[in-house]
This record gives structure tokens, sequence and C-alpha cells, in this order.
């Protein structure tokens, strides 16, 4: 539900793994190394279920893949790219914009989307060497444009005090976690206030939406709207 409510392209992967990972075990293979950006859950998934149930669940992700081809539209994306526009609006010179993600998939689906628009798009996430990493960061820092990166990788280490605009495309389920990601950005030497947008499903409060929903309360204060509202 999480994949799903990320993006097309997360939940996409996610049954690609669960499918992949029952198919190395039927035939004696380890299963594949977990991601380094991505919710390792889907990828345990079939090591906790008996074989019958296993093999349908995989049966069921098989046909879902099928099913995805089929979506027309992504409403949160075009939120995102309604919200980029917004933040074209007023843009200056000092604007610094990074989007955060909980998925690899999410992140490159994000990409794709930003230079579909005509704006300049890095990427940073764990599969990255620290060379790159470092050397992505400094060409976001000195000359603008969007810094799309997995939560994975908003740890110890990376500085962000420049960035005006933190969209959380994937709000974190826990707090902790959250926190963790608004520390790369409120840092000493910031001079200006940080602006946060969060991107959250609106038709449905059930599950993770409504946690997500009670997180933000908690953190910011927000008046976060009920779905039904």
């Amino acid at each position: 539900m999480r994949s799903l409510q990320s993006s097309p392209a997360a939940l996409e992967g996610a049954l690609q793994r669960i499918a992949e990972i029952r198919n190395r075990v039927a035939h004696g293979m380890e299963p594949p190394p977990e991601s380094t950006d991505d919710d390792s859950l889907e990828d345990q998934l079939c090591g906790w279920l008996d074989p019958p149930t296993a093999d349908k669940v995989a049966r069921i992700a098989a046909r879902a893949l099928s099913a995805i081809e089929a979506v027309g539209s992504d409403s949160k994306l075009v939120a995102f790219g309604a919200l980029l526009s917004r933040l074209s609006e007023v843009r200056t010179p000092f604007t610094r914009i990074t989007v955060v993600t909980e998925y690899l998939g999410t992140l490159f689906y994000l990409a794709a989307e930003i230079e579909s628009l005509g704006q300049t798009c890095y990427v940073f996430h764990g599969g990255m060497n620290a060379e790159s990493r470092q050397s992505t960061l400094a060409l976001f820092s000195s000359g603008g444009g969007i810094l799309t990166a997995t939560r994975a990788t908003m740890s110890e280490g990376v500085a962000l005090s420049e960035v005006t605009d933190l969209v959380l495309y994937d709000v974190p389920g826990r707090e902790v976690a959250l926190r963790q990601v608004l520390g790369r950005f409120d840092r000493f030497g910031r001079r200006t206030q940080l602006n946060i947008y969060a991107l959250l499903p609106t038709n449905s409060a059930e599950g993770s939406i409504s946690e997500s929903r009670g997180l933000l309360r908690q953190t910011f204060g927000w008046p976060v709207p009920d779905a039904h509202k």
C-alpha cells in the first residue's frame, strides 16, 4: 500500500521483486539482496508465507503488473507538476528545491517528469558512490535546479542548509524518520526560511494515509484536513 501511495513506478518495482523472489526461491536460488533505498517489507514477504500462498501472491503480483500498464493518469504526479509550476513563478537565483521520496522507482519516475517540464534535475540515491554524491550536491548547490533524493540518503554527512523548498513526495511512516530528514535541512548556516510541502492522498483516511496526516499534525502543528473534508 505504501508503494501504491508513492507512485505506479514504486508499486511496479515492489510487485516485480515479489515475483522475482518467489521465482528464485522456487529454483533453489538465494533471494536478491535488499535494496539500500526501498522499504524491504515486500522483499521479505515470500519468506514469511507457505509455498502455496506464496505462489498465489506471485500470480496476483503478475496480474497487477499487467493492470498497472492500463493506468492512464497519476493524480499525485499531476499535483506535483502543479506545485513545481507555482514554485517556478516565484523562483529566484537563490531558489533550491529538494524532493524526497521513499522509493528508488519513484525517484527516477519524478526525475523524468521534472526533465519533461524543462527543469534541471539531479538524482541522489544509495546506488551512487561517495564521489558521485559529492559531485551532485556541489552542482546542485552552485547551479540550482531540483534535487530528487531517497529518504535513505538523507543521513549523517548530508547538509542542505541552502535549500529553500522541501517537497515530501512521500511522508515517512515514523516521526524519527521524518525528523531525520528535516535535520538535513535545518542546519547551521541557514539564512532563509525552509518551505515544506507534503503530498498526501485525499481519497482515503485509512491506514498509513491517516497515520501520515497525524504525523504531520504532531511534527509541524499543521491543520491537515481529514480525507473526507
